[in-house]
């Protein structure tokens, strides 16, 4: 019978945020920001969706300027 060896669920979450950050199929704003949040121990829902909101604002304003 072989052991399998299951990963902790701090070492998941990091090993995802890294790999979010080179998702190039997703916005690298949103990208950046989820990662900085998460990094600096602050990633509930209410900062990210502060952020998002941010984010969004920034899109529409440089859409509203063309």
């Amino acid at each position: 019978m072989s052991e399998k060896s299951i990963k902790p669920g701090e070492e998941i979450v990091n090993e995802f945020f890294e790999r979010l950050r080179d998702e190039n199929g997703l916005d690298e704003k949103t990208r950046d920001a989820l990662y900085k949040l998460y990094k600096q121990g602050i990633f509930r829902k209410t900062q990210v969706k502060k952020a998002l909101d941010e984010i969004r604002g920034e899109a529409l304003g440089e859409e509203d300027a063309d």
